[in-house]
């Protein structure tokens, strides 16, 4: 049974702190916070200089479309992305090894990643071509720069238009100062016992999908590489807990790692409000993968007439035996029974759409047929309600003056 927990909490209701979480991040639009960095989690030296940026560069631009076109100017936005990515690590070497003071470094933020590339006022390509001629800049990061400033002015000025896009909200210094440093490493969710709670406002929810699903994409990707049976400090199992599942939109990962993750310690339970959602947001074959792939599926009573039916035709059919009756007239009258077998749904559409509030259908693996149940309210549920605690206080990230 997991004991971990990352949970993107768009109601704001389920974070507890006694019971579960040693770590707690709230909004990161919210002042009371704790804070992660997705760049910092990338190691600054070795062939992990690479490899982590690259990882938190495709989860930034993913979704940019299929055609040959967009995904030109995916390609070439991602290459933009390594070159300053790179030159912010780079840099930070340099500044270690010259010990410069430690509040004067610039640190590998997205933050400081859109600071660096919005430029200084002047002409933004000579701006960048400066930057590629820094003495401590490593070969990696010069040959990213050199493809980026070797595109026409144009091509030049929409790659770089397509880079920024996803990071114009750290303009917003509660979002930078939120991603500024870590406060917990996700790297620790199978080691520790630690839950994360993302607690997101609704009217919030649009500009901090990205970071949302960077952070899913990370987790997954930096918990995925070594198994358990090979490391005994990998104990614990991390549940993802994903209320809203497609809220955050389509994280590519999950969808590629669904398949083995569990294998890793790593469970998934997304909660959806329909499968017309979920196909929308990652397609029909992939919806169908995400859903195989789950040992547990719990169906509650559906709104929508197309959920009802394909629930109806998912829990399958039954036999059932109708007997008939027939009689004939005249002197010789006489009256017959026969049965006959036909072919029903366990439930029909119109029976799931009634099931109401109190009822719910799961199926799981190993048992042959669904289960129709009573559902269980926690607050009405003694064993439930008297674990209700108090909301957790989470110390201001800080105060609106510094500001």
């Amino acid at each position: 049974m997991p004991q971990r927990a990352l949970v993107p909490d768009v109601t704001a209701r389920a974070h507890r702190n006694r019971t579960l979480a040693t770590r707690i991040q709230r909004g990161p639009t919210q002042e009371s916070n704790r804070r992660h960095d997705p760049g910092c989690l990338c190691p600054t030296s070795g062939k992990h200089r690479y490899h982590q940026p690259r990882t938190l560069n495709q989860a930034a631009t993913q979704g940019g479309g299929t055609s040959d076109a967009q995904k030109f100017w995916v390609s070439q936005a991602r290459n933009a992305f390594m070159a300053f990515t790179l030159y912010l690590f780079d840099s930070l070497d340099d500044q270690i090894k010259r010990e410069h003071p430690k509040d004067t470094w610039m640190f590998p933020t997205l933050g400081m990643l859109y600071r660096v590339s919005s430029g200084d006022g002047s002409d933004l390509k000579g701006y960048l071509k400066k930057l590629s001629q820094r003495d401590f800049l490593g070969r990696d990061a010069k040959t990213a720069f050199d493809n980026l400033l070797s595109q026409a002015e144009e091509t030049f000025a929409s790659i770089m238009g397509t880079f920024k896009e996803p990071l114009n909200q750290f303009i917003n210094p509660i979002l930078d100062a939120s991603t500024s440093d870590n406060d917990f490493l996700l790297t620790d969710v199978r080691k520790k016992k630690m839950s994360i709670y993302i607690g997101i406002q609704p009217n919030k929810l649009a500009e901090s999908r990205l970071l949302i699903n960077l952070l899913f994409s990370q987790l997954i990707n930096l918990n995925t590489k070594e198994l358990p049976q090979n490391n005994p400090v990998l104990e614990h199992q991390c549940l993802l807990l994903m209320d809203e599942f497609t809220s955050i939109g389509r994280v590519d990962i999950i969808a590629s790692a669904v398949s083995y993750m569990a294998g890793y310690n790593i469970r998934l339970l997304p909660i959806i409000q329909s499968m017309a959602q979920l196909d929308a947001t990652y397609g029909k074959d992939v919806s169908r993968t995400i859903i195989t792939n789950h040992a547990l599926q719990i169906v509650y009573a559906p709104r929508e007439q197309q959920d009802a039916n394909d629930y109806s035709d998912m829990l399958g059919y039954t036999t059932v035996r109708k007997k008939n009756k027939s009689q004939t007239s005249g002197k010789q009258s006489s009256v017959s029974y026969s049965e006959t077998e036909q072919r029903r749904a366990l439930m029909l559409p119109q029976e799931l759409k009634a099931m109401g509030f109190d009822k719910e259908v799961f199926l799981y693996e190993g048992i042959p047929s669904p289960v129709l149940c009573e559902k269980i309210k926690y607050y009405e549920d003694a064993y439930f309600t008297k674990r209700l605690l108090p909301k957790a206080e989470v110390k201001a990230l800080m105060s609106t003056a510094a500001w």
